[in-house]
């Protein structure tokens, strides 16, 4: 990141974590005193909706890319969704399934990797019958949006687990803003994702459900699109 040409800041939110994230980020720090980077602790988990709502919330700049802490998306592709931005383009998304995207795994990993692609496709298919069509991966973890337009969408959100990707999306399309899906490289050489599958995917499962009732019921309206 020192090498852009633009301004830039990197907003690290630990969701009350009991590994030694917190440790080996303000080592870095201390060592990188004069790097833009700012460590904000959640007191208490606050899932990943609460975290990344915080993190919008803090968010200084025009744009804010909000991705996963794990590196499984490296940020040198940040340029890609920036020109999107730069163009007019409110919401940017990775899709995982474009054919461009490039995935780097390790061997060890397929088993886990193609169980969690399967039941991704399964989700992901509800969506796009329930919410969502024409939108090929909502969970993907890199999205890039503009700051004030996330704040708008952001105060109609009402789930925090993994199902929050679907809401955002869905509370931007049926407030008339435009997505665009780009591309991707996927770097899965570490440790499993977070995610626990099977416990995970039932719970985002219903949580379609709430967000359809929430659309039927106007509450993603915002307020600047209501009629008097």
């Amino acid at each position: 990141m020192s090498t852009r040409d633009y301004k830039w800041e990197i907003v690290v939110i630990d969701d009350a974590s009991s590994d030694a994230t917190v440790a080996r980020i303000k080592h870095f720090l201390a060592e990188h005193p004069a790097v833009n980077i700012r460590l904000l602790l959640n007191e208490r988990n606050r899932q990943k909706g609460g975290t990344i709502r915080r993190g919008i919330a803090e968010a200084a700049g025009k744009y804010t890319l909000f991705l996963d802490a794990d590196y499984a998306y490296p940020i040198n592709q940040v340029g890609n969704f920036l020109k999107q931005l730069e163009q007019g383009i409110p919401l940017v998304i990775g899709n995982r399934t474009d054919p461009a995207t490039t995935y780097l795994v390790k061997p060890c990993w397929f088993p886990f990797i193609y169980l969690r692609h399967l039941l991704g496709r399964s989700f992901n298919l509800l969506v796009k019958a329930l919410l969502l069509s024409g939108i090929q991966d909502t969970q993907c973890g890199i999205k890039a949006v503009h700051t004030a337009t996330a704040d708008a969408l952001m105060d109609k959100m009402t789930i925090s687990n993994f199902a929050f990707d679907v809401e955002f999306l869905y509370i931007a399309r049926q407030n008339g803003q435009k997505i665009t899906q780009v591309p991707v490289t996927y770097n899965y050489i570490d440790e499993p994702s977070s995610v626990r599958l099977l416990q995970h995917s039932l719970v985002m499962f219903k949580s379609l459900f709430q967000v359809k009732l929430n659309g039927w019921m106007k509450r993603y309206v915002l307020d600047s699109e209501r009629k008097p």
